[in-house]
């Protein structure tokens, strides 16, 4: 397969895949990824917390969520998480500047963390509440976050239904402007 692009006076010029991938590669090259152990408080750090059991104290020793501790996190967004107990209760913020255990996640329950000189803070992502100085430590024996099951049974229906109409569903979605990638040159 060869790929054609529109040359300055308008003929056309084949250039070989192989091409297209070595300047690809080169373009990625010049790309620094973080290194895998990076710095406490980083960026990276708080991204490697997902999947992680851990416990976490405030600056004054006060552990959060002591009675469910230690914490399953469970990345919910890009530096938000949801921090499931041991017993089946996820941190949950009561609005008022103070956490509470919760056995069923609503939005109060997924915090924001950033990096903070002492460890992390760790805020609320729709209420008022957040811990400022939060050390995170490494633990054991967290409890799973449970996971949708994939075991599915049954037949799936096929044909249509009582009205006629046809049932099911559609992988609908369009690429938008997408003759204009590369300039709109490639053919």
């Amino acid at each position: 397969m060869q790929v054609g692009v529109r040359g300055s006076a308008g003929s056309m010029v084949l250039v070989a895949p192989l091409i297209v991938v070595s300047a690809l590669v080169t373009f990625l090259s010049g790309v620094t990824l973080p290194p895998a152990s990076a710095a406490p408080g980083t960026a990276s750090q708080v991204d490697a917390l997902a999947g992680r059991c851990v416990t976490l104290t405030l600056s004054d020793g006060t552990r959060l969520g002591a009675m469910a501790s230690p914490f399953t996190v469970r990345a919910a967004a890009l530096g938000q998480f949801l921090f499931y107990g041991r017993d089946g209760r996820v941190l949950t913020a009561d609005g008022t500047h103070s956490a509470t255990l919760q056995a069923t996640p609503t939005t109060r329950a997924i915090w924001s963390v950033t990096s903070s000189t002492s460890g992390f803070a760790v805020r609320s992502v729709t209420s008022t509440t957040s811990f400022p100085s939060v050390r995170v430590r490494a633990a054991t024996g967290c409890r799973p976050f449970p996971d949708a099951e994939l075991g599915v049974d049954g037949a799936p229906f096929t044909g249509a239904g009582r009205d006629g109409n046809l049932r099911g569903f559609v992988d609908s979605h369009a690429h938008l402007m997408a003759e204009q990638f590369l300039g709109g040159e490639l053919h």
